[in-house]
């Protein structure tokens, strides 16, 4: 009788160790598997293997339109913005009611130079989603590439009214105002921009160079002083704004 039973529980227990290992073998031969492991690669910042790992997961299930979404997100690391905009398409063929997956084709074909296409996915994107300030942020910058400069304040606007502390917003329309001579607006915009994020060292620098414009020079250098020390934790700044930052912190 104990025998008997001893013997029913190792059949019990072989028995779920059998399904167990099924189970995982079915696991690792399914979609979800290798688009789990590309969410991991893409944390690693394996933006290569990322691609295999999603590329994988689309070949066992071609309806998949996480893997090919995230994919398009790994092409775009990789700078391989064509293939990009192929995977966000596909996503868009099945679904055209994902509002951000506009959103991110259209920053893949304005990273690959095609403004007046980015600037009709952002306003497909509004069609779905009229409450996204990094939207209207795109489109301005969009504006500004085809031109329009008083469109693109006008945009940069819209999406300070959507999120006043929205990042980038205040600053690209503080540049631009810069850019139209505005000196005083755009020093206003830069304050702001500021305050919702004191290590923004480009609205610093750019709020120095407006001081300089409107012969605030004490204000200019004090600028240029802590956008200094903010520069050495930035992996790159641009060439204009490290030459901007000399000008003031070691002089002319």
């Amino acid at each position: 009788m104990f025998l008997s039973l001893k013997k029913r529980i190792l059949r019990i227990y072989f028995f779920k160790k059998i399904i167990l290992f099924l189970k995982l073998l079915i696991y690792k031969n399914s979609y979800s598997f290798y688009l789990s492991r590309g969410d991991q690669r893409m944390i690693e910042r394996n933006y290569k293997e990322a691609i295999l790992c999603y590329s994988r997961s689309i070949d066992l299930n071609s309806k998949n339109l996480v893997s090919f979404y995230k994919r398009g997100e790994a092409y775009i690391f990789l700078g391989n913005y064509s293939s990009a905009i192929s995977d966000f398409t596909k996503v868009i063929d099945f679904n055209k009611l994902i509002w951000y997956v506009y959103l991110q084709r259209g920053i893949a074909k304005e990273l690959n130079g095609d403004y007046e296409g980015a600037f009709d996915d952002y306003l497909k994107n509004l069609e779905i989603n009229k409450k996204c300030p990094l939207t209207y942020k795109l489109i301005a910058l969009s504006k500004e590439k085809l031109g329009d400069k008083k469109g693109a304040i006008d945009a940069c606007t819209k999406s300070i009214n959507l999120s006043r502390k929205y990042y980038g917003a205040y600053r690209e329309r503080g540049r631009m105002k810069m850019d139209l001579g505005r000196y005083e607006e755009a020093i206003d915009d830069f304050d702001n921009e500021i305050k919702n994020d004191p290590n923004d060292y480009e609205a610093i620098i750019l709020r120095g160079i407006c001081y300089e414009k409107v012969s605030n020079f004490k204000k200019a250098y004090f600028d240029m002083k802590y956008a200094n020390q903010l520069q050495n934790k930035k992996e790159s700044t641009s060439s204009f704004l490290k030459d901007n930052i000399k000008l003031y912190t070691q002089g002319k």
